[in-house]
């Protein structure tokens, strides 16, 4: 059979992007900041758990171009929050620039929250080896009291805003300054754009689809200017390779975990380098074996089971030293303890 005839069986039934591996994979010792949508804060989270350094949303998840270049330009100067940057609305204070779970009654509180996030991951930046930068939707909000453009509107009235949808050109104007900035601070840092897979539907789908298609056109201008960016395909991956509703979630919006987990794949195949790969699938295995309930704690065998898991921390920690396992340990003890108590309980039953 001529080989332009030869499709692998799973190709037959859909088609796979091609996604360019990197030059220069990222290796376990290097940091990743990952910024945007919720689905940067899925990849970050993937990658964290794991044990690797990850700075993930920092201010929050942030879904629009305007919002993500003020949040990578502060964290670039290291640039902190001052009190007259905060507003307060029914009892609590917040920044416009930033998520809700920054909110607090107190000023000095929500102020204290907001700069300690910024210079931890100010002062995390030199260490950093990847940014995954992930954008949301093209629409904005713009508050009419000062013209700036809005994280989250925080619950204030929607009469105190003003809705737009930025085209191509705001989108590159936006972001490159601050990609340029966030480039030249850390040398040999590595950026990869994306467009997030999470479908915005609040308005009508027509929207949602011209808001991705601006986006896609940005990033690609981008991309164009400045050959040290790089795209990764996380809104192709689901729309042309899984295309179909079993990959998203109840709410048909977000992409089910099992697709989260598919795409999170192909990042780690193109842009983690073996050894990183191979420590992210064990450190994620051994921590998904302490979620694991038994049915019978006291018996010898999950207490077997705990001291296997052990081994292999030691054996990870040794392996790939600096990978994060600490919260793991402690996990593996409190189940110890569990069992041991659960054992005098059954001895106090006989």
């Amino acid at each position: 059979m001529p080989s332009s005839h030869r499709r692998r069986a799973d190709d037959l039934f859909r088609t796979r992007i091609p996604i360019t591996p990197s030059s220069r994979p990222l290796d376990w010792r290097q940091g990743i900041l990952c910024l945007g949508s919720c689905f940067a804060g899925e990849i970050g989270q993937r990658l964290r758990l794991a044990g690797l350094s990850v700075v993930e949303n920092p201010m929050g998840v942030l879904y629009n171009p305007a919002s993500l270049a003020s949040c990578l330009q502060r964290l670039v100067e290291g640039r902190s929050f001052g009190t007259g940057e905060l507003v307060q609305h029914n009892g609590l204070w917040f920044s416009p620039e930033a998520d809700t779970h920054f909110s607090h009654p107190d000023r000095e509180a929500c102020l204290g929250q907001l700069n300690e996030a910024v210079t931890g991951a100010h002062r995390r930046l030199p260490g950093t080896g990847l940014l995954l930068l992930t954008l949301g939707t093209a629409r904005v909000w713009r508050r009419k009291a000062t013209g700036e453009i809005v994280a989250n509107c925080h619950r204030l009235p929607g009469r105190d805003f003003e809705r737009e949808v930025l085209d191509v050109s705001q989108v590159c104007e936006l972001l490159e300054a601050p990609l340029r900035a966030v480039l030249d601070a850390v040398p040999g840092l590595q950026v990869l754009l994306s467009v997030s897979p999470v479908r915005h539907l609040r308005e009508d789908p027509r929207g949602n689809t011209l808001s991705k298609a601006i986006l896609h056109l940005g990033l690609r201008e981008l991309e164009e200017r400045d050959e040290r960016l790089k795209y990764f395909p996380a809104w192709e991956l689901l729309q042309d390779e899984l295309r179909d509703y079993r990959y998203y979630g109840e709410d048909l919006v977000h992409p089910a975990p099992v697709a989260v987990e598919y795409i999170f794949r192909r990042f780690a195949e193109a842009w983690l380098d073996e050894d990183t790969r191979n420590a992210v699938d064990e450190v994620t295995a051994i921590r998904i074996g302490l979620e694991h309930r038994p049915r019978h704690p006291a018996s010898g065998e999950y207490k077997r089971f705990l001291e296997d898991l052990g081994r292999r921390l030691e054996t990870a920690s040794r392996s790939w030293p600096g990978i994060r396992t600490e919260d793991m340990e402690e996990k593996r003890q409190s189940l110890l303890d569990l069992h041991h108590r659960s054992g005098s309980l059954e001895k106090g039953k006989t």
